[in-house]
């Protein structure tokens, strides 16, 4: 055996590998030291260009990748076998239509107000996005035109629409009364004033205005949906509380609205299943819906399929951008995933997206409860005390009894040395919460520190 063999062979040797796979190396070995220099240098060089390919293969491929993912995100396509299939088409998945099926010419992005040529192009293009449930698209035209339909009543349902979708309560009131002042049997138009009434916090008269429309309308699938709608919501587990919604479906079974409603009532009362069923057949039947997605995505999350709820979530927020509670649901699905990841940077990473996903929810909803406090635990645990202050003094704004934002605003003060307004809030806490082992815990200790 040459020196050449020897000193390849050496190591192996060294860490008492088993004699087979030895006797596996020696031939190999025996080869190497009998190849000229030359023949080695040039199988170097293969070997390093092969690795080289392979690397800028490896990058070729994920950023064809990225650029794929965004591309399907960016155009809400579904190709999922568990999603329900689309029933106008043979083809696996759902695919939700993008196109503007106009194009936007350059005289209508004028801020003006609209008249002429000019509005009738607004108005069409408002026309088109609502009907594909874009409704923040559909919004923004629909402001250069409303005071020049503002007396034509089928203008102004959807204007009140619009708001409602959009959960601007308050304007869809003002709207959808203007609007009635025109036509006042319009039940569509009813039902939204309805909605918004009970929206905007008048349980009792929204309910009252409902029954009294529906004597007058009986069969009207509008009225139904929106008093079922309020008391699934308002009398949740309780018997009966469906009977609007299933009056509606008795009269028309493929309605989505009041399909819809059926889903959230069995989503509210923990019944994930049948829930899942009726968003199921409410995609099938109007895909491009972002209430409907945003729920099918609240479905899967609750089923514990994050990856679907994700999808789903993503699709309702590009069909409707200005929905604040699935950028807060979105926000919850990320947070979940951050509790189960053990490296300290996905963990953060995971945090910081979630955080964007609740500053976009009070974006659009600055007197989001849930968004805010959410803000604030995390800006406390990144040690951002001043800042989480300023959150959590909004939820305790909002609500004087949130025993945790007493807890949190205690936990900065603090850490901010200001003793004094930690105790303030642990009283406030103690209060409402008598038994919290955390708020009896700090009573006792900080005293002893100040």
């Amino acid at each position: 055996m040459s020196k050449i063999t020897e000193i390849l062979i050496k190591p192996f040797k060294a860490i008492k590998l088993p004699p087979g796979i030895q006797r596996f190396f020696t031939p190999l070995a025996e080869i190497w030291s009998k190849t000229d220099k030359r023949t080695i240098k040039l199988f170097a060089i293969v070997a390093f260009l092969t690795y080289i390919l392979f690397f800028f293969v490896f990058i070729a491929y994920f950023r064809w990748n990225d650029t794929t993912q965004e591309q399907l995100t960016a155009e809400a396509f579904t190709q999922d076998d568990s999603l329900p299939k689309s029933s106008s088409s043979d083809t696996e998945g759902t695919q939700l239509s993008t196109s503007r099926e106009n194009f936007e010419p350059e005289f209508i992005q004028s801020k003006d107000i609209a008249t002429g040529e000019t509005a009738l192009a607004h108005k069409k293009l408002m026309e088109i996005y609502f009907k594909n449930g874009k409704l923040f698209e559909s919004y923004k035209h629909s402001q250069y035109i409303t005071d020049t339909y503002e007396s034509d009543s089928n203008f102004l349902r959807q204007i009140t629409e619009i708001n409602l979708g959009l959960g601007e309560y308050k304007t869809a009131l003002e709207k959808a009364r203007a609007a009635l002042s025109f036509n006042p049997d319009n039940t569509e138009i009813q039902a939204i004033e309805i909605q918004a009434l009970y929206r905007t916090g008048e349980v009792n008269n929204s309910l009252e205005l409902g029954e009294s429309y529906l004597k007058k309308s009986p069969q009207s699938l509008e009225l139904l949906t929106a008093l079922g709608t309020i008391n699934i919501e308002t009398k949740t587990r309780k018997a009966g509380n469906a009977k609007y919604l299933q009056e509606a479906l008795t009269i028309n079974p493929n309605y989505v609205p009041a399909l819809s409603q059926m889903g959230r009532k069995h989503k509210l009362e923990g019944n994930y299943a049948d829930a899942l069923s009726y968003f199921k057949k409410c995609v099938k039947l109007d895909p491009i819906n972002p209430k409907v997605r945003g729920h099918l995505g609240a479905v899967y999350y609750y089923l514990n399929k994050d990856k679907l709820a994700k999808k789903e979530y993503e699709t309702a927020l590009f069909l409707n951008p200005k929905d604040f509670n699935t950028w807060y649901n979105l926000g919850e699905l990320i947070m979940s995933g951050s509790y189960y990841e053990n490296t300290i940077h996905k963990k953060r990473e995971l945090q910081r997206e979630a955080f964007k996903a609740y500053q976009n929810a009070i974006t659009h909803n600055p007197s989001h409860i849930k968004a805010n406090f959410r803000i604030g635990v995390l800006l406390n645990s990144n040690r951002q005390f001043k800042e989480a202050i300023r959150y959590l003094s909004k939820v305790i704004e909002l609500d004087q009894d949130h025993v945790r934002a007493h807890i949190q605003i205690a936990a900065a003060f603090e850490h901010l040395k200001l003793l004094e307004d930690a105790v303030f809030h642990l009283k406030k806490a103690f209060k409402l919460d008598p038994n919290n082992k955390t708020v009896l815990y700090k009573l006792k200790v900080l005293p002893a520190t100040s």
